[in-house]
């Protein structure tokens, strides 16, 4: 089904002039569940799954606006590097040669570029919405408390929320923005509603699941209202450093809970 829906969407999406954002939602999600059920026929556990999915939607969505620019095709310009050969050569050659590189290869107009940006953002806005439903799911099905590493499983959902909620910041667009701090809080309510629902001891699993369902919450009031406030570089600086600290967290724990530490030494 998600093979023939990820076909039919490509194809829709490519010869019709029906609406390309849908459709590149539509075609991104289901291949990345077809994907997905191949590597889950070669035996692959559910729980190392959904640990890679998010690690991996995560690198898409910090990546998401050079996807969505070459999807788009947008075109970059050419400029000569520090080792390239014309960096030290006289102002005039240099705009000799930038002027033959641009004849060359062709000068979008400005109604070209405003169409390919206004592409762009359309194709950006697809892959942080077929990004988001791997963070969600995933968040539920890395995690099952009381078995396993179930502590460790939920700092890694923790710390990909945190830092959804940190990355909403860098979208210009709103929709793109509340997408993805909407997705961060998504992630919490599952996290929390699976210790409900899956539970050993269950005053422990409620107590679990009020906890980080107020965390969630307490992360969407701190982004609706931090972009009100102007903050001072410094503090603007930590939070950036912050952000990063977490993202380097990322890897060696998806890799720990993926046991490739095991299997390295073994």
């Amino acid at each position: 089904g998600c093979a023939t829906a990820a076909v039919l969407a490509a194809a829709l999406w490519r010869l019709t002039p029906a609406p390309a954002g849908i459709l590149a939602w539509v075609t991104i999600t289901a291949s990345a569940f077809v994907a997905f059920w191949l590597i889950r026929a070669l035996g692959v556990s559910m729980t190392y799954l959904w640990v890679g999915a998010m690690a991996i939607a995560l690198l898409v969505l910090r990546k998401s606006e050079g996807l969505a620019g070459r999807i788009a095709r947008l075109p970059m310009p050419q400029f000569p590097t520090v080792t390239g050969k014309l960096v030290f050569a006289d102002a005039d050659d240099v705009a000799a040669e930038a002027l033959a590189a641009a004849e060359t290869q062709g000068t979008p107009s400005m109604a070209e570029l405003e169409r390919d940006a206004l592409a762009a953002n359309t194709y950006l806005t697809a892959l942080v919405a077929a990004t988001s439903v791997f963070f969600a799911l995933g968040a539920w099905g890395a995690v099952i408390p009381g078995h396993g590493r179930w502590w460790l499983a939920t700092v890694y959902v923790l710390i990909v929320a945190a830092i959804l909620v940190f990355t909403g910041r860098a979208f210009g667009d709103r929709a793109q923005a509340v997408t993805v701090v909407a997705t961060a809080l998504a992630m919490m309510t599952a996290l929390a509603v699976k210790y409900a629902v899956v539970a050993d001891d269950a005053r422990m699993n409620f107590i679990m699941a009020a906890a980080i369902l107020g965390l969630g919450i307490a992360g969407l009031i701190i982004a609706a209202t931090v972009p009100r406030r102007a903050f001072s570089p410094p503090f603007r600086k930590v939070v950036e450093w912050l952000e990063y600290g977490l993202i380097v967290l990322v890897p060696p724990l998806a890799f720990w809970l993926l046991n490739l530490y095991f299997l390295a030494r073994n």
